[in-house]
């Protein structure tokens, strides 16, 4: 297509041309040839300053060159500059908004991602994925009350409480049931249930059983302070120790002391969730324990392929996943009491104390 496009552009002068350039920049960008996409979309935006989808993929594509803030100047310039060809391009004007606000979020700039997601809202309050981020966003402000700015016409308690992430639930209501409804809704329209299943019960018989951990907060984090001491403590004459982690590598000590303490600590940032599942199953774990839940950087897509015969959840999100491919959640009976423990979809595994576990090597502060 790349070849086709050149030729045509080569061959012809038209009025027409710039919508060439776009298609161009289109399939270079699909070809993760963003610098090549970037100047296709110039080009048609050199011809066509009106046409918003090359000023809006030209946002996309700077973005994944890693140029955050020239993809934020180039939406918000669409917003300043083209508010004409935004009321006849709707679809346009709540993308430039949504990703206006999912960068300034990532950015930490929360009063002014809020914002550009309120204005969507009130585009079209039928956006689930942006009521979600919106909630949160609020909460991480401390904006109460949270419904209390609820954008134009949206003002329903209960779709907000279906929008809302695993996460935000847990602060939005108490109800075990409403949590769990939650969740499953968020699993229902996330996760890929049809794959088959890599790995069955019965399918090893190691002298060791091996456990792996799964986990993007292998690092400054407090999952991490959390576990560090307890991966210390595994005895490795009855248990072989693997960490899978998509982390940030932010060489602190605590995370050399977690990949020290795995007997084999194996990347998979860089894999696709089959990827990452299969090498999973070629490792044969026994029992694959998901340390992430309904929190930021989860990968239910990869826990629905079943790399593992008994897959658990623990200590990252106390609430259900409500995911059907996790069989266990470790607790405790605070955590989860009996008369609550129908409506979790895994089946809770009551620890005798405590399910908490913590670093006894990390100092004290003077009280």
């Amino acid at each position: 297509m790349v070849e086709l496009y050149q030729r045509w552009l080569a061959h012809h002068q038209s009025p027409l041309s710039y919508a060439v350039w776009f298609n161009l920049g289109v399939t270079f960008a699909d070809a993760g040839e963003f610098q090549l996409a970037i100047d296709s979309y110039q080009q048609a935006i050199a011809m066509q300053n009106s046409f918003l989808p090359a000023r809006f993929n030209l946002g996309t594509a700077l973005e994944k060159l890693k140029q955050p803030d020239a993809a934020i100047k180039v939406w918000q310039d669409i917003l300043a500059e083209a508010p004409a060809c935004l009321t006849a391009d709707p679809d346009v004007h709540k993308l430039t908004l949504n990703s206006l606000g999912r960068l300034l979020e990532i950015k930490r700039q929360f009063p002014e991602a809020e914002a550009y997601l309120k204005q969507s809202l009130q585009l079209n309050c039928e956006q689930p994925k942006v009521i979600q981020h919106w909630l949160h966003l609020r909460q991480k402000q401390c904006a109460w009350p949270l419904l209390g700015d609820w954008p134009g016409d949206c003002n329903n308690p209960e779709q907000a409480l279906m929008a809302a992430s695993g996460l935000s639930s847990l602060a939005l209501t108490d109800d075990p049931a409403q949590q769990h409804s939650v969740a499953r809704r968020f699993i229902e329209t996330k996760v890929k249930l049809t794959q088959t299943r890599m790995a069955e019960p019965g399918d090893y018989a190691h002298e060791r059983l091996r456990i792996g951990y799964l986990s993007g907060d292998f690092c400054m984090h407090p999952v991490a302070f959390l576990m560090v001491d307890l991966f210390e403590q595994h005895n490795r004459q009855r248990f072989e120790i693997f960490g899978y982690c998509w982390s940030p590598e932010d060489n602190s000590s605590l995370r050399q002391r977690v990949i020290s303490a795995m007997d084999h600590f194996v990347r998979i940032d860089a894999l696709d969730d089959q990827a990452a599942a299969r090498r999973i199953r070629n490792d044969e774990i026994d029992i694959l324990i998901d340390l992430q839940g309904l929190t930021a950087g989860f990968r239910p897509n990869l826990l629905a392929y079943r790399p593992a015969p008994v897959q658990i959840t623990y200590l990252g999100f106390p609430g259900t996943s409500g995911h059907p491919e996790v069989d266990y959640i470790i607790a405790d009976e605070f955590v989860i009491p009996a008369e609550q423990a129908s409506h979790y979809s895994e089946k809770p595994l009551h620890l005798p104390l405590c399910f908490q576990p913590s670093d006894r090597k990390r100092a004290v502060a003077p009280p």
